[in-house]
């Protein structure tokens, strides 16, 4: 369930970033941008940590 909560946050947070543009400095919506491709790559992509490390 913290996979799909992650991800869902990070969608939102880049829609919000795209709404609000203009409203933040630039070095904040890069960085902000980069933590959420991140999230996004992590759990979409790789799948990362996999289920046997969480002890499942």
């Amino acid at each position: 369930m913290w996979r799909q909560l992650a991800v869902g946050s990070a969608v939102v947070s880049v829609i919000g970033m795209i709404v609000l543009a203009g409203m933040w400095p630039a070095f904040d919506r890069v960085a902000s941008l980069a933590v959420n491709v991140t999230v996004l790559v992590t759990q979409i992509v790789m799948r990362w940590p996999p289920q046997a490390m969480l002890g499942r």
